[in-house]
């Protein structure tokens, strides 16, 4: 009996350290990418590289209800020690586009907004963030740049430095002419 406790604990703990070392492997990370690419709101394309390590998407969709945000040729360099001090930190992330469109809402509501945040119970840091062509659209409008800089979000807080924008150019649509 001790000797059958012992196999299947030892199998209990192989399993577990199995599932630890996947992020550290491009085979592991490859089965948790396609893993998360079931979520109906997610799309990601991997390219190669680790998770723990130097990772590289061809491409990554996030599809909310007001929003769709898409990074395409996206390189990064994720640090796993971060995660002792509950943040999720990157020494590098790069991308050559990145769009976010924010969609119509279906009805137009003229009450301001009620000043509550998304609180994200970790934190996330970018050490150097780059991009090559940053594209927010609107209804409306659109903005687009380059980026190079430093991100860090912790609770609702979003702390940016070393901004550096090289190009911009704002588009305003002019709309119908009726102003209500």
């Amino acid at each position: 009996m001790r000797r059958l406790l012992r196999w299947a604990s030892a199998l209990l703990l192989a399993g577990v350290l199995a599932l630890a070392a996947l992020p550290f492997t491009g085979t592991g990370t490859r089965a948790l990418l396609g893993a998360v690419n079931r979520l109906p709101m997610l799309s990601i394309d991997y390219s190669g590289g680790r998770l723990f390590g130097e990772l590289h998407l061809a491409s990554l969709v996030l599809r909310l209800e007001s929003l769709v945000l898409q990074l395409d040729s996206v390189d990064s360099q994720l640090s796993p020690s971060c995660f002792l001090g509950s943040q999720v930190c990157w020494q590098s992330l790069r991308a050559q586009d990145v769009n976010l469109r924010v969609l119509p809402s279906e009805t137009e509501s003229s009450e301001p907004l009620s000043g509550e945040f998304i609180e994200l119970p970790f934190g996330l840091v970018v050490e150097t963030l780059s991009i090559a062509r940053l594209v927010v659209a609107w209804p409306g409008g659109n903005w687009e740049s380059d980026v190079q800089g430093r991100i860090e979000l912790a609770g609702s807080r979003v702390e940016v430095s070393r901004l550096a924008v090289a190009t911009g150019r704002l588009t305003l649509d002019e709309g119908d002419g009726n102003d209500t």
